[in-house]
């Protein structure tokens, strides 16, 4: 054997060992893009995620403030009013109420003693149109045929605005705002009160507060 085919053969082992760490180094660069890109592809669903919940919370945080606010129309564009308008049978709807107040601020404004239960004021409520009502019948009863029309006119019109303020009475028995601590009384009152009508009284009260729950529907 040669010097020459020697050293051929101890370089041999030399090259086999280069190219196996050569491989080496590229299989762990492939590893390590994998991951990278695996945390690439990860990054944007955890950003998304973030962001999502970021959303949710800011609608979150909408939502408070518009429970504090006035009203559901306070916010919206012109021109989703006037869908909401024409899907409630409206020409068109109110504008948003002026900054810094709700419709609260309205509420708080009517003084304490419009809430108070007062029994004088509710027997002056039914007296005073029963009283006027009597006149009105009795003018026109003492007169018989020969009471002029236009005195006929005056007396009817008294009457009916008379029964009108009974009506209102009779409303606020139905939502029971007439004498709050007694059922039975605002029952009683109302059904005399509606008995000139003809119309019973519990079924109207039904159909008032069926009417109150869905306002507008």
């Amino acid at each position: 054997m040669t010097a020459a085919q020697g050293e051929q053969q101890q370089e041999a082992p030399m090259e086999v060992e280069v190219e196996a760490e050569a491989q080496q180094m590229t299989e762990a660069q492939g590893e390590t893009g994998v991951q990278a890109e695996e945390g690439q592809q990860g990054a944007p669903a955890g950003s998304a995620t973030a962001a999502e919940a970021g959303e949710q919370a800011d609608e979150e945080d909408e939502g408070e403030e518009e429970e504090e606010g006035a009203t559901l129309l306070d916010g919206l564009p012109e021109t989703q009013k006037y869908v909401l308008a024409e899907k409630w049978g409206y020409s068109r709807v109110g504008a948003d109420l002026p900054t810094g107040t709700t419709a609260l601020s309205y509420g708080a404004a009517i003084p304490a003693r419009f809430f108070e239960v007062d029994g004088l004021r509710a027997a002056a409520a039914v007296a005073g149109p029963l009283a006027v009502m009597a006149a009105g019948y009795a003018w026109m009863w003492y007169w018989h045929s020969i009471c002029p029309v236009w005195q006929q006119a005056v007396a009817g019109v008294l009457i009916g605005t008379a029964y009108a303020g009974l009506f209102k009475v009779a409303h606020e028995c139905a939502r029971y705002n007439f004498q709050p601590l007694s059922a039975e009384l605002q029952d009683l009152v109302g059904s005399l009160l509606m008995a000139p009508s003809l119309y019973a009284f519990i079924p109207w009260r039904l159909q008032t507060l069926h009417h109150t729950k869905h306002l507008n529907q």
